[in-house]
């Protein structure tokens, strides 16, 4: 899984890999990067194609990565609101 985040006032990027962890919520992912400040975020999650075999029925479930878009504002270094971004004009 990787994730790539830019916030909208200062321009400035991180990126990273998140990793599978185990924790008081449960199976979880996470990466431990500084983000780049206070202010709105846009951020992108990609879930690639899965390493581990599946059984003939099953192999077509997830054949392709899957990206998903959503918003976040920081406030005094902390999360103050998330938001899906508005749908894409379909084609």
């Amino acid at each position: 899984m990787k994730l790539s985040a830019v916030n909208r006032d200062n321009k400035k990027k991180v990126s990273g890999t998140l990793h599978p962890m185990w924790g008081g919520s449960g199976l979880h992912y996470a990466v431990n990067s500084p983000l780049a400040g206070d202010g709105a975020y846009e951020a992108t999650v990609t879930v690639g194609v899965p390493g581990f075999g599946r059984d003939a029925k099953n192999k077509d479930l997830w054949a392709k990565p899957v990206t998903t878009r959503f918003h976040f504002k920081l406030t005094g270094g902390k999360l103050v609101e998330v938001t899906e971004p508005a749908p894409e004009p379909q084609k």
